[in-house]
């Protein structure tokens, strides 16, 4: 009912501040905003598709975007689940980190690559096998 009152679900209509409400007999109007079980898996959900989505790495520079973001993700990532979030974010440091280390392997043993590939080339193309397997190179 008090979420009715400030149109919070309905955007289409004029928007209250959840502020103005004034509540009466010692009622926690702040309480009636609090995410339900199911809006929070909803905004986990949400969380962990921008973080896979975006690579985000870094926890502090995700909390930044929570606070940019909305109060219910910035509430959801301190109060919430923090460990599936941070282990998210680990994950996609490690995922940055062994692609950059496989790239780093690929270009460090290029010429490596390069000869074996031109070795099984021309015995596979040609039929050749007079040439090194270990270096690639015709003999003879």
């Amino acid at each position: 009912m008090i979420r009715y009152f400030i149109h919070l679900d309905n955007p289409e209509k004029a928007q209250y501040s959840k502020e103005e409400l004034v509540g009466h007999c010692g009622a926690d109007v702040e309480s009636y905003f609090e995410l339900t079980k199911t809006s929070k898996m909803a905004v986990i959900k949400d969380i962990v598709t921008f973080i896979y989505d975006n690579e985000i790495d870094n926890y502090a520079d995700f909390l930044m975007i929570c606070i940019k973001h909305s109060d219910d993700w910035f509430d959801v990532a301190i109060n919430y689940n923090t460990l599936a979030i941070n282990k998210m974010i680990d994950g996609m440091w490690l995922k940055k980190k062994n692609i950059t280390r496989f790239h780093q392997t690929i270009n460090n043993n290029a010429d490596v690559f390069s000869l074996y590939f031109d070795a099984v080339y021309q015995e596979r193309r040609y039929g050749r096998s007079d040439f090194d397997k270990e270096t690639g190179e015709i003999k003879g």
